[in-house]
C-alpha cells in the first residue's frame, strides 16, 4: 500500500468538546465540581482554542473548504498550547501562518512532521478497508496527531491476526515517513435500552444542553456538544437527567 498526496474533508468543529458516556456524573456534587472543571479548562485554553479557529478560517479563506492543505500535519492542544504539526512548508506559507497568529505566540507551537494528515488518514483509511476484506472485524480506526499514529481497533479474536497482518503491510510500504500502525482491542456495541441519539437531553448539575453528533473518538463511545453547554453561564434545570448504558 502506498502512501498518497490525496487531501480528505476538513472537520473543523469550533469550541466543542467530546463527552465520553461513562463520563457522565450522576451525582449532583460531582456535576458541580466537573461544571467548574471544565470552566476552568475553558479559560486555561482560550488563547489556543482563538488560535485554532484563526487557523481553520485561515484554510477556509484560502479555498480549503473540504481539504487541508498538504503542507498542514494536524494539530492538538496540550498544556494548553496549540500545536500545530507542518509538513514542508514554503518560506512564504510558513510566513503567512505566523502572521495570521502573531498575537498568539505564547499560545502555539509549529512542530514539523514527515506526513500531512490527509496522506495518514489516506492510509489509514485504507489499511482499516484491507483488513475488512480479510474478514477481520474492525470496530474503529483513527489517527493518533500527537504522534502521527494509526490507531485500529478489532474484536479480541482477531487481534493477533491483524497484527500479523499489518507487520505485512508495514514491511512492504515501510519508508521513514510511514505512519505506524498500532492495533488495539475493540467491541461492538449492542443497542441501549435507552439510547442516544442526536438531539437527546443532557442534564449535568444545573446544566443543560443536548447531544449533536454521536459515535466514537479514539475507539470510545462518545459524542459531540458544545464546549459553553457544560459551563455555569449556561444553567437550565428542565431537561430531565439522561442515563446512559453501555
Amino acid at each position: 500500500m502506498k502512501l498518497r498526496p490525496k487531501k480528505i474533508r476538513l472537520f473543523a468543529v469550533i469550541l466543542s468538546m467530546v463527552m465520553l458516556f461513562c463520563s457522565i456524573p450522576g451525582v449532583s456534587t460531582n456535576a458541580a465540581e466537573q461544571e467548574l472543571a471544565v470552566d476552568e479548562l475553558i479559560a486555561a485554553q482560550k488563547q489556543a482554542v482563538e488560535a485554532n479557529e484563526i487557523l481553520m478560517q485561515y484554510f477556509f479563506a484560502e479555498g480549503w473548504v473540504l481539504e487541508y492543505p498538504d503542507y498542514f500535519g494536524g494539530c492538538y492542544i496540550e498544556d494548553n498550547i496549540l500545536h500545530i504539526i507542518l509538513v514542508e512548508p514554503t518560506t512564504e506559507e510558513l510566513k503567512n501562518l505566523e502572521a495570521i497568529l502573531s498575537d498568539y505566540e505564547n499560545a502555539i507551537i509549529f512542530e514539523y512532521g514527515s506526513c500531512s494528515q490527509a496522506s495518514i488518514q489516506d492510509y489509514a483509511d485504507s489499511t482499516a478497508a484491507e483488513l475488512k476484506e480479510l474478514g477481520l472485524r474492525v470496530t474503529h480506526w483513527y489517527v493518533e496527531v500527537e504522534t502521527g499514529n494509526v490507531i485500529i481497533g478489532v474484536v479480541s479474536n482477531d487481534i493477533d491476526s491483524a497484527n500479523v497482518k499489518v507487520a505485512e503491510i508495514q514491511n512492504y510500504t515501510f519508508r521513514s515517513s510511514t505512519p505506524k500502525i498500532v492495533i488495539e482491542e475493540g467491541e461492538y456495541t449492542s443497542a441501549a435500552t435507552d439510547p442516544v441519539i442526536g438531539g437527546s437531553a443532557i442534564l449535568i448539575g444545573t446544566s443543560s444542553r443536548s447531544a449533536g453528533t454521536c459515535g466514537y473518538y479514539e475507539g470510545n463511545k462518545a459524542l459531540v456538544t458544545c464546549g459553553h453547554g457544560n459551563t455555569t453561564y449556561s444553567a437550565s434545570p428542565t431537561a430531565p437527567p439522561l442515563s446512559f448504558h453501555n
